[in-house]
Parts: structure tokens; sequence; C-alpha cells
């Protein structure tokens, strides 16, 4: 499992607890709030923590911080839309693609 679960980070913690919310919202709005999501809290979560977490990545880490914002969107390609999936799957394929370019 590339060691997912033994460390831990800010973005690593904030994408599980948030996996579900993006689940629903992945169904529509509609769907989302019919099963109790708070569509607005939701959104207003959602982005302000990937703000937050993308420009800290970026002041950082620099163009390597760029990297896992890349390698989520080919890794869903192949993982599939669900988050709980696709989290863990992305941040393996992360480790493996910077260590590939040091």
């Amino acid at each position: 499992m590339c060691g997912y679960a033994r460390r831990s980070s800010p973005r690593r913690l904030a994408a599980l607890l948030q996996a579900r919310d993006l689940d629903l919202l992945q169904q529509g709005e509609e769907s989302a709030a019919a099963l109790g999501l708070d569509i607005e809290a939701s959104k207003r979560i959602l982005a302000m923590t990937a703000a937050v977490l993308t420009g800290a990545s970026i002041a950082v880490a620099g163009m390597i911080g760029f990297v896992g914002l890349v390698v989520p969107h080919a890794v869903r390609l192949v993982v599939g839309p669900a988050n709980r999936r696709l989290l863990p799957a992305a941040d393996c394929r992360e480790r493996r693609f910077s260590s590939s370019a040091t």
C-alpha cells in the first residue's frame, strides 16, 4: 500500500476526511443534498482546503509540488472516480514519480 497508512500529512488527512463529500458531489448537487450533504458548506470547505494546500505545497516544494496536482488526474483514468480508492493510489503514484525524477 506504499506506506499510506503509516505516514500522514495534512493533505492526506484532509483528503480522506472529505472523501465522502467529494463522492456525493460527483453524483450531482441534487443527489448529494437528498443524501444529507450541506452543499454550500461543503463547497466552501473544499475550495478553502484546496487553495491553502495547493499554495503551501508549491511554496514549499516548488515544481515538485505541482506533480501532486497533475498525477491524481492521470491516476483517476486508471483507478476510477471513487475517492476512497483514488487518494491512496494517487499518493503512491506521486511518490514513485517523484523518486524516479530525482
